[in-house]
């Protein structure tokens, strides 16, 4: 009984972590990119009045350098390589940039990632 108890347990921890979804990092910036390719992207970004204030933010539709170990995540978190961005053109998506100003982390967006991202 206590080996099928301890069993249980094991898989629901482990279907847990299944279930969480998508980690999305706070200083995640949400926009859409205009331009692509292997060694940089045009990225036109969304602008709150509070990032435009503070000047959190990237400005629109500059081209930044991809960082050299870039990991790009689609819909399903599922890892994209840097010859399939001209492929993500005009798709929302949202990036992080290192401390060089390179873009080091892509997430292609859903709908339900927007929504999560609205809330205040």
């Amino acid at each position: 009984m206590k080996t099928r108890l301890l069993a249980l347990l094991v898989t629901l921890q482990c279907a847990q972590s299944a279930l969480a979804g998508r980690v999305l990092p706070a200083t995640l910036q949400v926009g859409e990119i205009n331009a692509a390719d292997s060694a940089q992207i045009s990225f036109a970004a969304e602008r709150s009045w509070l990032q435009a204030l503070t000047g959190l933010f990237i400005p629109s539709g500059t081209a930044y350098p991809l960082a050299p170990g870039v990991r790009i995540l689609d819909e399903n978190n599922r890892f994209l390589l840097t010859g399939q961005l001209p492929g993500l053109v005009g798709r929302r998506v949202g990036v992080t940039v290192d401390m060089s100003g390179a873009i080091n982390r892509i997430w292609v967006l859903t709908d339900d990632d927007l929504r999560t991202l609205a809330r205040p």
